[in-house]
C-alpha cells in the first residue's frame, strides 16, 4: 500500500511539472540569439527544452568547416571538421551526405533520426543559407 501511495505522489508530481513545462512553452518564446530565419522557426516548431540544444548546436555549425569529399549524380558527401577555441581542428570528422533530388541530408551521426534535432554537421551544410539577411522583411 505504501508503494502505491508513493508511485501516485510521484506521478502527480510529474504530471505537474509537465503542466507548467506546458505552459511556459505555450505562452513565452525563448532567448534567441539572432536574427537567422531558421532560428526563428524552430523557436515555434520545438519545445524549449529541445530548442536550446538546437541552439547550441547552431551556433557550433558557424565554427565548422565544410569540405566536399565525393559527388555523384545524385548525393554529394562532405567531411565536417570543427575548429577548436585555438583555431585547429578536431580529430573527429564527421560524414554528411546531400541527396540532391530529394533535397535531403543525413549526418552519419542520426541525431536528426534519434533525438528529432539536426547535428552542427548538417546545419554547416546549409551554413550558406542561414546566415543573417538584414534585408529580408520576414527576418524580424
Amino acid at each position: 500500500m505504501d508503494f502505491i501511495l508513493r508511485f501516485n505522489r510521484a506521478l502527480a508530481q510529474r504530471r505537474h511539472e509537465e503542466i507548467i513545462d506546458d505552459h511556459v512553452d505555450i505562452n513565452e518564446q525563448p532567448m534567441l540569439k539572432s536574427p537567422l530565419i531558421m532560428e526563428k522557426q524552430m523557436a515555434v516548431i520545438y519545445t524549449r527544452k529541445i530548442f536550446y540544444k538546437f541552439q547550441k548546436d547552431l551556433w557550433k555549425c558557424l565554427a565548422c568547416v565544410l569540405q566536399l569529399a565525393r559527388e555523384d549524380d545524385n548525393l554529394c558527401f562532405y567531411k565536417v571538421m570543427e575548429r577548436k577555441k585555438d583555431g585547429s581542428f578536431k580529430l573527429k570528422v564527421q560524414e554528411v551526405m546531400v541527396d540532391k533530388v530529394a533535397d535531403y541530408a543525413s549526418c552519419i551521426c542520426k541525431k536528426f533520426e534519434f533525438e528529432g534535432i539536426l547535428c552542427r554537421s548538417s546545419l554547416c551544410k546549409d551554413a550558406e543559407n542561414i546566415s543573417p539577411n538584414i534585408n529580408n522583411p520576414s527576418v524580424k
